[in-house]
């Protein structure tokens, strides 16, 4: 309509070009309608908030000469067109840099005016990324789970978030495997959390026996006698058979010990080694006996009373294992061994010993993983947490039928 207004003015004016004040009329009704045609779209524009079109509008009212102070269109828009400009550049420089803070100042502003167009979307779905990535870094930096820290650093890399928490947790990605391990450990030791406490602490003792291995052999242990000094204790015995004793001091054997494995304090703790690994024997079936639990019940027991000889059961019961043809002898010696670790720990200086050597050899009976992914023998577990709680009334286990 205003259009073909325009139209006819025109045609007037070239009609009656000589006519000043006919011309000067129809310029001003070309203005007027002109400035009634801006106004008209100046409300359509702030109505549907097309930021687009404001920006063009303006530009007519500006060349119409409309200003703020004689327009309120004019004022209106201007108004708002600044303040989606200003919610749009500063979404723009929030998304460009994943600054959450910046985004949601940006889309504070838009929601002021109802603005939803240009980056308002943009910047809702980033924001709502950050959040939820933001909440995964947490959640792994409290946890310390290697699990928790690969899905918190994908989701940091797929929008490429940055921050100080962003960064205490690629410096925690970072860290060796052994470094990890240890700062791990030290955040949980201060939880209740002594499942994973003891977990961890085997993936760490994993990485110090691939190192130190052979340092850590069950025939390394500090307080074992030379084979010479054990054989030498059989001092009627014939040289082929101290040279037997001296090779098979830490294998089976159906004969009686000469001495202890251990060095003990005193002769009668040796003599009571002794009894110790003749009832271990008949515990065993290697020699006659009757009434097996009550004989592993009184060697858990001497053990429990009598801290040196803790260890000596442990050795006796190592040197049975080892070579032993028998399948029900192993069984029943590994039994002991489950026994003895649900009741007392092996020494500090036996500790990583025996631990290698469950390691190795103990019944493949799985009771976990570990963070890292290893599997735990039930053996190695229990002794960790015998170590940990120390000595206990002895408790018979339930049958090993699977060792």
């Amino acid at each position: 309509k205003w259009e073909q207004a325009r139209i006819s003015a025109k045609t007037l004016l070239s009609v009656n070009a000589s006519d000043g004040e006919a011309k000067w009329a129809m310029k001003a009704a070309v203005h007027r309608f002109a400035v009634d045609d801006v106004k008209l779209k100046l409300g359509i524009a702030i109505s549907e908030r097309d930021d687009a079109e404001l920006e063009n509008i303006l530009s007519e009212a500006a060349e119409l000469g409309l200003d703020e102070t004689e327009c309120a269109e004019v004022r209106d828009a201007s108004a708002l067109f600044s303040i989606i400009s200003e919610a749009r550049h500063v979404m723009c420089g929030g998304i460009a840099n994943v600054d959450i803070a910046t985004i949601q100042r940006g889309i504070a502003l838009a929601a002021s005016v109802q603005y939803t167009g240009g980056e308002v979307a943009r910047a809702t779905e980033l924001e709502s990324k950050i959040k939820s990535t933001l909440e995964k870094v947490e959640t792994a930096l409290k946890s310390v789970k290697r699990s928790d820290i690969e899905v918190a650093m994908k989701a940091v890399q797929d929008i490429n978030l940055k921050g100080k928490r962003v960064q205490a947790l690629t410096n925690l990605y970072n860290l060796p495997r052994d470094k990890f391990l240890q700062h791990q450990l030290k955040l949980i030791m201060k939880t209740a959390d002594v499942k994973r406490v003891t977990y961890i602490t085997i993936s760490i003792k994993s990485l110090f026996f691939r190192d130190f291995e052979a340092m850590f052999a069950i025939d390394n242990y500090s307080r074992l006698r030379s084979p010479d000094e054990y054989c030498r204790s059989a001092v009627l015995a014939s040289k082929k058979k101290k040279e037997r004793l001296r090779l098979g001091m830490l294998t089976h054997s159906v004969e009686a010990l000469p001495t202890s494995l251990t060095k003990l304090g005193d002769k009668e703790k040796v003599k009571e080694a002794l009894r110790m690994f003749k009832s271990l024997q008949q515990y065993m079936g290697d020699k006659p006996g009757m009434y097996p639990t009550t004989i592993a019940e009184e060697l858990v027991q001497t053990a429990l009373v009598d801290v040196e000889l803790r260890d000596e059961l442990y050795m006796q019961t190592v040197k049975q294992l080892r070579n032993n043809n028998s399948v029900q002898s192993r069984r029943l010696g590994w039994d002991m061994l489950e026994w003895c670790l649900s009741s007392f720990p092996p020494s500090p200086e036996l500790e990583n010993h025996l631990e290698l050597y469950l390691r190795k050899h103990a019944p493949h009976n799985c009771v976990g993983k570990t963070e890292e992914g290893e599997e735990v023998k039930k053996l190695v577990w229990m002794m960790h947490e015998r170590v940990r709680m120390g000595a206990v009334k002895p408790k018979f286990p339930a049958s090993q039928s699977g060792h």
